[in-house]
């Protein structure tokens, strides 16, 4: 079932990929699917598990909130796609890279959140198992959002 409804996302445009219905799926589907990788990926002993993943709880909030602003930048392009400016696009990749950036800064908290913890060698392994499933996730949302109009 989730192999189809991807197949179907990435065959979307961006209006029909924004739409607050195939994007809430979207996110519920990957947040329940990256929960899974990470699960799988940070295998850790008790009590550093319990101490980690209240940790993890509290940075997957913030993750959420960056997400709104995410999802928020796809659906004013998927709004603009058909008629795009200069001055938007540029305003769209901005945010872009202010998301990027926040993202970054976000898990570095978490990082030394984790470090403090329950070491570097769980931490360093926390900010790998992420960075691997968001750069998935990143690719899928890519490759579901087409390339910006150029006038011919």
């Amino acid at each position: 079932m989730k192999p189809l409804f991807l197949g179907i996302c990435l065959l979307c445009t961006a209006t029909a990929f924004a739409q607050d219905g195939y994007l809430e799926l979207f996110r519920r589907d990957m947040k329940a699917d990256k929960l899974k990788l990470m699960i799988s990926a940070m295998e850790l002993p008790e009590p550093a598990s319990s101490k980690f993943w209240k940790i993890y709880e509290e940075y997957d909030r913030e993750l959420a909130k960056l997400g709104d602003r995410i999802v928020a930048n796809i659906k004013d392009y998927a709004e603009h796609e058909f008629k795009m400016t200069d001055d938007k696009a540029d305003d769209l990749i901005n945010k872009g890279f202010e998301n990027r950036d926040d993202r970054m800064s976000l898990l570095k908290k978490y990082y030394k959140k984790v470090k403090k913890e329950l070491g570097a060698r769980i931490a360093a392994r926390y900010v790998q198992a992420e960075l691997q499933v968001l750069t998935l996730i990143d690719a899928k949302v890519m490759d579901a959002v087409p390339l910006v109009r150029v006038p011919k």
